[in-house]
Order: structure tokens, then C-alpha cells, then sequence
């Protein structure tokens, strides 16, 4: 099993729903790879190697990616997906703009607004306007999740230093 979560970058800081998924994430495994995609952004990921969990943070920085858009981020996200049984972010603006397009992408299902991680492949999440919950099963070999800030405590950050790797990826033209 491995785990991915996509940091969403606004105004120069990680948004606080990456911190939320984070310690999601670390319900799933506690080797995290954490992917974050935008300009001028070496300082946010020193930061995200930082928090506990943390096995590697991915960068793609470029000008081109400055302002995060589902049609660009999302061929970067298909493009390293092959190597993760479950991809995480925010269930924001951001998580609801992109994910539906790589679950489309991947020919996976789309799990949106998690607020528990039964196990690796069952998780729970509100329906009927939050007046019900459901608990889902996904048979996928590839798990997508929106996480639901408010359901999961943030991450904190710990001794831990994880290797950042820059990649190599440029899909925007």
C-alpha cells in the first residue's frame, strides 16, 4: 500500500486542509508521500517534510503552475498515480475541482467528504445533507479521497526530514 496526498498551495502557505488529510493519510500508512505542484514553492516544501509521517514530498515547480488549475494539475496527478493505492486531498474548491477529472481519468471511483478511515478500503462519509452517514467499500485498486477537514485533527509538525524530490513534469503549455 501506498499513500499520496496533494497539497494545495494558497497564497504562499499550505492550505489548513492539507494538514487535515495529512493526519488522515497517516490512518492509511504512516509513509506518506505528499505531492505539491505550483511556483516558488522549495520553502512550503522544507515545511511539509517536516510533519510526522512524511516519507517524501514531490515537487513540480514551474511559473506555469503558479495558478493551480484542475486542467493542469490534473495530467500530473494521472502521470504518478500508477505508483499509489490511495491518493488524498482536501475535500475543498481545490479536491473537488481536480479529482473528479483524475477518478474520470483512472476509471476509479471518487470517495468525496471522508470523515473516517475504517480501514484501507472502507470509509465513511455523510449523506442526506450530513444527516446520515455511510460507510462506502471501494474495490478499486486505486482509492481517491476527499477529506473532510473538520473530521480529522491537523498535523503537526516533528523532528521528522523527508527527502524532497523535484519532478520533472510540465504538462501546461
Amino acid at each position: 500500500m501506498s499513500v499520496l496526498v496533494i497539497a494545495e498551495i494558497q497564497h504562499q502557505t499550505l492550505s489548513s486542509g492539507t494538514f487535515s488529510t495529512l493526519t488522515a493519510a497517516k490512518e492509511l500508512l504512516n509513509d506518506i508521500e505528499v505531492l505539491l505542484v505550483g511556483h516558488n514553492c522549495q520553502a512550503i516544501a522544507q515545511s511539509l517534510s517536516k510533519f510526522e509521517g512524511v516519507k517524501k514530498v514531490l515537487v513540480v515547480d514551474n511559473p506555469a503552475y503558479e495558478h493551480v488549475l484542475a486542467e493542469t494539475i490534473s495530467p500530473i496527478v494521472v502521470e504518478i498515480s500508477n505508483a499509489y493505492t490511495h491518493i488524498l486531498t482536501a475535500s475543498d474548491t481545490f479536491g473537488k475541482n481536480f479529482m473528479p477529472r483524475v477518478a474520470a481519468l483512472k476509471d476509479v471511483m471518487l470517495i468525496s467528504d471522508v470523515t473516517k478511515i475504517i480501514d484501507e478500503k472502507t470509509f465513511v462519509r455523510p449523506i442526506y445533507a450530513g444527516n446520515a452517514f455511510a460507510t462506502v467499500e471501494s474495490s478499486d485498486s486505486m482509492k481517491l479521497l476527499l477529506i473532510r477537514a473538520t473530521a480529522f485533527d491537523k498535523a503537526q509538525e516533528a523532528a521528522n526530514n523527508a527527502p524532497i524530490e523535484a519532478l520533472a513534469l510540465n504538462f501546461k503549455e
